[in-house]
């Protein structure tokens, strides 16, 4: 399965430049150029490192860092999607997942609400990191303060489960702070409540349980329009779900780039 929180990030800077003139002279100077429309697509590779594997609380790779090469193309928003996860779990070779997304997102209520859904193969190319399987997923934020989140996934194939998460952040720029130009460096704190839908622990089929919290800290930066370099700290706390295993409390660190053309 797709054991991770970490996505990809589909982002660019728009820079503008502005002259002025004399009242005076204003006849004499040319009318400005129109400003380029953006792009309706975009296409963007990454690449992380992460500490471990968790996905929805549960370490898939025993505490071993964990690679993964990422693909995702956009237009009018519509998005095709690969993740990749590899990891060389001691004693039991080498853990191996391709991820395969399509989604389709749109703003509504001017702008207001985006709500989004989805389907999600997972593969597991080597036969043995785990079972092949299907996932539809959808979600709605409130573009206010703290962007508050709603988002359900469902599996359809082998588990037959579901999993509703609850989540909040907000993004802060710290550029000028450290003496770098304004929207070059930013800081993203989240926090995120994950309810199980009889996805890990069988207990919550008739009886819906709280799995984890899941807080996190983001720091992005922008070292051209278009190459990003980033770094993050993720807090998975076990609630009930995660205990009806034996899954305690991880912690996440992260380091990654990613490249939108």
């Amino acid at each position: 399965m797709k054991r991770h929180l970490l996505k990809v990030t589909l982002c660019a800077l728009v820079l503008a430049q502005a002259g002025s003139a004399r009242a005076d002279q204003a006849a004499e100077v040319p009318p400005a150029a129109p400003p380029a429309e953006e792009k309706e697509w975009k296409v963007t590779a990454a690449f992380d490192g992460t500490s471990e594997y968790i996905f929805r609380g549960v370490d898939f790779t025993g505490n071993k860092p964990l690679w993964s090469p990422a693909l995702a193309a956009s237009w009018k928003g519509f998005t095709l999607a690969y993740w990749g996860a590899y990891s060389d779990v001691k004693g039991a070779g080498w853990y191996e997942e391709a991820d395969f997304t399509a989604s389709y997102s749109t703003a509504i209520l001017d702008d207001k609400l985006t709500i989004g859904g989805g389907y999600i193969f997972y593969w597991f190319p080597d036969g043995n990191s785990g079972p092949d399987t299907h996932e539809l997923f959808g979600s709605a934020t409130v573009n206010v303060l703290l962007s508050p989140t709603v988002a359900l996934y469902y599996d359809i194939d082998e588990w037959h489960g579901g999993y509703l998460t609850f989540g909040v952040s907000h993004g802060f720029d710290i550029g000028k702070t450290v003496g770098m130009e304004e929207g070059t460096l930013g800081l993203t704190p989240s926090a995120q409540l994950g309810i199980d839908l009889g996805y890990n622990s069988r207990a919550s089929s008739s009886d819906v349980q709280p799995n984890d919290i899941l807080l996190g800290l983001k720091m992005p930066w922008q070292v051209t329009d278009s190459f990003e370099v980033h770094a993050g700290f993720q807090l998975s706390i076990a609630l009930d779900s995660l205990n009806d295993i034996g899954q305690g409390n991880e912690r996440i660190f992260n380091l990654g780039a990613s490249y939108t053309f």
